[in-house]
């Protein structure tokens, strides 16, 4: 998979610029929004699952929902939803990025904070593959790819979970 120099354009488009990525056709600031539209109209309820069902439908993705906990695994699994997506309810850790990143680059969802010491907010990067010292991402806030720490990375996941109370994700391509 080859990663797009492409910056998400508002605040809230990096999960939908991350599977615009996974696509591999080129990213427009039209197919971005259009992305989140229909994300914000499929339901209030949830952001991710939106993403997910547009992806199968209008770009034949089949994708993998990696779900942290089983409370949130129940939540997802009351929406009807792509039978292109299956929801995988697994902890989310280095273990579990270890092991999918072997197939594909995988969209985790963590506290922003992790990254850039500003403030806490949810954020979805993908993690493309492993170094020597941590891990090579894609932050679609900057489009930039970067090297980050296994412990930047962890922390990222466990200040989600523990600080900011969301459920972490992982998002494969199948």
């Amino acid at each position: 998979m080859e990663i797009q120099n492409y910056a998400q354009t508002t605040f809230e488009t990096c999960l939908a610029v991350n599977l615009l990525q996974l696509t591999e056709k080129k990213i427009s600031k039209k197919e971005e929004l259009n992305t989140i539209n229909y994300a914000m109209n499929f339901s209030k309820d949830n952001f991710t699952i939106g993403h997910l069902d547009f992806m199968a439908k209008n770009h034949n993705l089949g994708l993998d929902f990696y779900v942290d906990n089983k409370w949130f695994l129940a939540f997802i699994n009351k929406f009807k939803f792509s039978n292109k997506i299956d929801v995988i309810h697994k902890k989310i850790d280095l273990n579990l990025i270890n092991d999918r990143i072997k197939i594909s680059p995988a969209i985790v969802y963590l506290d922003s904070f992790a990254l850039w010491k500003i403030t806490h907010a949810p954020h979805f990067i993908i993690v493309i593959q492993p170094t020597k010292y941590g891990y090579k991402i894609y932050d679609p806030w900057d489009g930039k790819i970067k090297t980050i720490s296994s412990d930047t990375l962890s922390k990222g996941i466990i200040n989600l979970r523990n600080l900011l109370k969301y459920c972490p994700q992982l998002i494969q391509k199948k």
